[in-house]
């Protein structure tokens, strides 16, 4: 007979609860000006998320990217209503992270593929 290995339940580690530090996206929208170099950040989301230290894993990103600072955000997954791309800025409205001069890059999204609940966001910022 051949034994089975028992299903192990393993809670979420990320939960609603958790999502309070407000964030704003940012993409680049061209001004009304007839200058072709008139671009400025125009918010398009804005959202609450689940901040935190960047893993091993998200430092290599961030190290290839050549940043000094890095943070990694978790976002509801909105089905399609905002999906966040490698070209957007991001803000932290949070008091820890007003010493960024400027605004947080977005260098990876990862997606939640099996669950589709939340979107995890890699942020860099040059100092």
């Amino acid at each position: 007979m051949v034994s089975r290995p028992s299903f192990q339940y393993q809670p979420q580690k990320v939960d609603s609860g958790k999502l309070r530090i407000p964030i704003h996206f940012y993409a680049q929208d061209v001004g009304d000006s007839p200058e072709p170099t008139d671009v400025k950040p125009k918010e398009v989301f804005f959202c609450l998320c689940d901040a935190y230290s960047p893993s091993n894993k998200d430092k290599v990103v961030l190290d290839s990217h050549e940043v000094d600072l890095g943070v990694t955000v978790i976002i509801r997954d909105t089905k399609g209503e905002f999906i966040p791309n490698n070209k957007m800025t991001a803000v932290i409205d949070d008091a820890r992270y007003q010493d960024v001069k400027g605004q947080w890059q977005v260098e990876e999204v990862r997606h939640d593929f099996e669950a589709n609940r939340f979107i995890t966001l890699v942020l860099g910022a040059k100092q």
